[in-house]
C-alpha cells in the first residue's frame, strides 16, 4: 500500500464528473446565457461521490493522506466547473456587453466558492465514508469470532460479541475484595439494580469492582440482566 499522498486516484475519479459537468453546460448554455450559472451550485453535489470515491479507491495507508486526496479531488473538481463557466461565458458574450461584465464577476465568485464548496464536501464526505469502513470491518471481525476464553483462567466460555473480556462463572466465583474477602454479585429483581455483599455474613458490599486471583475487575448488569464481571488490567 503506498504511504504517500495518491495522485493518481485523484486524477482518475475527478475524470468523469468533469467530463459529465462539461456536458451538461454545454447542454444548458444553448437553451440560453445565464442559465449556466444557475446549474453551477448544483454540480457543486459531483464533489460527494468523488469524495467517496478517492477515500474507497486510495493506497494511501494514512487516513490524513486520504482525506487530502479527497479535498484534493474537490478542489480541483469545483476549479473546473468555474473554468468552464469562464470558458462558455468568453465564448458566448462578446467583450465590453453589461453583461460580460457582469459574467466575469459571477464567474470568479463562482470558480472560488466551488474550489472551497467542493473541497470541503469531498472531504466530508471521505472521513464519514473512512469511519463507515472501519466500523463494518470492526462488525465483520465480531461476526467472525468463533471462540472465546475467559480472560483469567483461559478456560473456553461461550462467544459474546458484546462481552468480550467477561470472565467465566468459576472465575466469578472466586471474587473478593480488596482484602480478600470473598464477595458475591447479584440482582433481586428487574428494578433492583447490580447489588453484591460478603458471602461470609451477607453484610452489603457497595463497591462494583472486586479481584479474582489478584486481578481488579470491574462489575457491570448486563444488556439483559445479570452480572457481567470483566478484567480492569
Amino acid at each position: 500500500m503506498n504511504r504517500n499522498f495518491d495522485l493518481g486516484v485523484v486524477l482518475r475519479v475527478i475524470i468523469a464528473p468533469a467530463l459529465l459537468w462539461l456536458g451538461v453546460s454545454w447542454l444548458v448554455s444553448s437553451l440560453g446565457y445565464p442559465d449556466i450559472i444557475f446549474a453551477t451550485p448544483a454540480a457543486w453535489l459531483l464533489a460527494l461521490p468523488v469524495g467517496r470515491s478517492v477515500v474507497i479507491r486510495s493506497r494511501s495507508e494514512r487516513l490524513w493522506f486520504r482525506l487530502l486526496e479527497a479535498g484534493t479531488a474537490g478542489t480541483l473538481l469545483g476549479f473546473f466547473q468555474g473554468a468552464t463557466f469562464l470558458l462558455i461565458k468568453a465564448l458566448v458574450l462578446k467583450p465590453g456587453l453589461p453583461e460580460s461584465e457582469i459574467a466575469s464577476t459571477m464567474g470568479g465568485v463562482v470558480l472560488i466558492l466551488g474550489m472551497l464548496i467542493c473541497g470541503t464536501l469531498a472531504t466530508a464526505i471521505g472521513a464519514r465514508t473512512d469511519r463507515l469502513r472501519r466500523i463494518r470491518r470492526a462488525g465483520d471481525v465480531r461476526l467472525e469470532v468463533t471462540s472465546q476464553y475467559c480472560p483469567i483462567c483461559k478456560n473456553p466460555v461461550p462467544v459474546s460479541a458484546r462481552y468480550p473480556r467477561a470472565v467465566c462463572e468459576d472465575c466469578a466465583a472466586q471474587a473478593t475484595d480488596e482484602a480478600g474477602k470473598p464477595v458475591v454479585f447479584f440482582q433481586e429483581g428487574l428494578s433492583s439494580g447490580l447489588q453484591g455483599k460478603y458471602r461470609e455474613n451477607d453484610e452489603a458490599y457497595p463497591a462494583q469492582e472486586c479481584y479474582i486471583r489478584g486481578v481488579r475487575c470491574r462489575v457491570e448488569e448486563g444488556h439483559l440482566g445479570g452480572v457481567v464481571i470483566y478484567p480492569l488490567d
